[in-house]
């Protein structure tokens, strides 16, 4: 199992996929394959070792390609930015026992290729990578399936089995007092009984989805508060993403992980010392710091300057999202977006929509009023003014705790 990282983020890949099944199983076959980490898709779950890289949260490769392409039979080579090549495998539409390796070079990866792939199978790659098959462009993969602890595996059957008082008392330690009916219940019950309890108050989950005025109000009013110019500087980029998943600044930060974030960076401008307008950026950069606290991280270094800000919660429990056929999306954002966008792109293998409008973001955030079927994931400024990136909406399911920390505030 290896982490490799793609135009700069990290996917977890090479993991080891069988059918899922309870959450005793899956500790079960976890400890089997020595894995602390593990990743449900559909009815299949992916095991990952125990890699210091591996951290919760961390896309799955696999799983974002089979979103990302689709079909039944299909082969693809992905080519990470330090020269590595995962190759994932997909046979009737599930990810193949072995069909999710890691190799450390594109030669080893086509040759993996030649010896497992059967006719009638497409072949996706990185391009340059293979001389046939379909290029496929890494920068639109989205990791909605991630690592997770493995739940429970130090529960085995032999431990609930043992004796009757002490599964209880194994079953109190783990889900403690609040159940203590359903423990005593199983002085006499049988171990499928005891297993039983323990699953069942597994964490709950909940559907959740993004708000796309919520991050358009957010970006607005960051912009508006952190005034992102700073004298004899100039301004390179700036975006707001629904989920923040920069690895490097994630690893100093790790509660910005998964939030909503502004991101701006600049360059010094020709002709400026950048002795001196270094320590301008740098009083910019501890003043927003002063005023935000744990939601902003910044840097200088070798005339270039960067900040990041957390912005306002984006992540809402949904019931029933409004999901459209992409047709029916198209033809929302062209009549909504129509008369004001400059440009309208819709991509019809993954359903991604790119939107650049003149139009200033309190505008946006009206005509994003009702739009139901559109999940905008981020936007970003240039001189013509901003560009949404957004796609069909996709519900997750996560853990309440984990709602609760997206929505709660940084410590």
């Amino acid at each position: 199992m290896s982490v490799i990282r793609i135009h700069g983020v990290g996917f977890v890949a090479g993991l080891d996929w069988l059918p899922r099944g309870t959450v005793l199983d899956t500790a079960r076959e976890a400890r089997k394959v020595g894995s602390a980490w593990c990743a449900h898709d559909g009815d299949q779950t992916g095991y990952a070792g125990s890699s210091v890289e591996h951290e919760e949260g961390m896309p799955v490769l696999a799983s974002a390609l089979k979103a990302a392409i689709g079909g039944d039979r299909w082969m693809a080579v992905i080519r990470s930015d330090d020269g590595r090549c995962a190759v994932v495998q997909v046979g009737d539409g599930v990810i193949l026992g072995n069909g999710d390796r890691v190799f450390g070079s594109a030669a080893e990866a086509v040759e993996a290729v030649e010896e497992a792939r059967q006719p009638g199978w497409d072949l996706f790659a990185t391009p340059g990578v293979i001389a046939e098959g379909t290029d496929f462009y890494a920068e639109a993969l989205r990791g909605e399936i991630s690592l997770e602890p493995v739940p429970f595996a130090w529960v085995t059957r032999r431990v609930m089995g043992a004796a009757g008082g002490l599964a209880a008392a194994v079953v109190a330690a783990v889900i403690g007092w609040g159940h203590r009916e359903a423990i005593e219940r199983l002085w006499k019950g049988s171990v499928e009984e005891a297993v039983k309890v323990v699953e069942d108050v597994q964490e709950e989950r909940l559907p959740v989805g993004l708000d796309p005025i919520a991050l358009v109000q957010g970006c607005r009013e960051a912009v508006r508060r952190f005034v992102p110019e700073i004298p004899g500087w100039q301004r390179v980029s700036l975006t707001c993403t629904a989920r923040f998943a920069e690895n490097e600044l994630i690893a100093v930060r790790p509660v910005f992980q998964g939030r909503p974030v502004m991101a701006v960076q600049w360059r010094v401008e020709p002709g400026r010392s950048e002795s001196l307008y270094r320590q301008i950026a740098e009083k910019h950069l501890a003043r927003w710091k002063q005023k935000t606290g744990a939601g902003f991280e910044g840097q200088v270094q070798a005339g270039k300057a960067w900040a990041a800000v957390v912005l306002p919660p984006v992540a809402v429990v949904v019931n029933g999202a409004a999901k459209v056929a992409k047709r029916v999306l198209r033809e929302r954002v062209d009549r909504r977006f129509g008369a004001v966008a400059d440009e309208i792109r819709h991509d019809a293998e993954d359903g991604l929509v790119r939107i650049g409008t003149a139009e200033p973001l309190v505008r946006i955030a009206s005509l994003l009023e009702g739009m139901e079927g559109l999940e905008v994931t981020g936007l970003s400024w240039r001189r013509k003014g901003w560009v949404l990136e957004g796609r069909g909406v996709s519900t997750l399911t996560m853990p309440v705790s984990k709602f609760r920390a997206l929505r709660g505030t940084l410590q």
